[in-house]
């Protein structure tokens, strides 16, 4: 087997005097601390304008409240406008929670009420009060004649919101001058 030769080193200089090979991570390591440094200078130029801004909005502001304070007429002003807001939210909360207790009311019931009131107007009845109990509605009004409450009662009856329709009372009142006017109580139970 031949023997493997290193090669041969022309270089005649003495060692002192040869080029230094540099190690990679020597090359790596300077151009990492180069670019941090280098990417340091915005950051640092950033950083000094951001809190000059900051010291000249700091004094306005100073200045603003310094002037605010010095007006007395201002504070009472900002407390009375104060109260005036904190009163308009509790009235707001108020009136909140009676609007969601009324809207449930009102989804709950709204169909018998459709109901009696879609059958008015094709028999010229004017109703006059609708009062609601828990499933009982009654219906107040009025009409030109006895015949035409009882066509209403009937249109009730044959609507699906009532399971029960009576008259309660009928009664014909004839003020002088004027055509008679019949008024009438209807109960119902949904």
């Amino acid at each position: 087997m031949p023997r493997q030769s290193k090669p041969l080193d022309l270089n005649l200089l003495p060692s002192q005097y040869r080029h230094r090979q540099v190690a990679v991570l020597n090359v790596v390591g300077f151009l990492l601390i180069t670019g941090l440094l280098v990417g340091l200078i915005p950051v640092t130029l950033t950083w000094r304008q951001t809190s000059r801004q900051s010291e000249i909005q700091q004094a306005a502001l100073d200045q603003s409240l310094t002037q605010l304070q010095a007006q007395p007429g201002l504070q009472d002003e900002l407390q009375a406008l104060n109260q005036q807001i904190d009163e308009l939210q509790t009235r707001l909360q108020l009136l909140e929670a009676e609007a969601g207790f009324v809207q449930g009311w009102q989804t709950a019931h709204a169909p018998a009420i459709i109901a009696a009131v879609a059958a008015a107007p094709a028999l010229e009845i004017i109703l006059t009060e609708i009062n609601q109990q828990e499933m009982a509605l009654t219906l107040t009004g009025e009409t030109e004649s006895q015949a035409q409450v009882l066509e209403y009662a009937r249109a009730l009856q044959v609507t699906a919101e009532f399971t029960d329709v009576r008259i309660e009372m009928l009664s014909s009142i004839s003020p002088p001058g004027s055509p008679p006017v019949v008024q009438f109580i209807i109960q119902t139970t949904e």
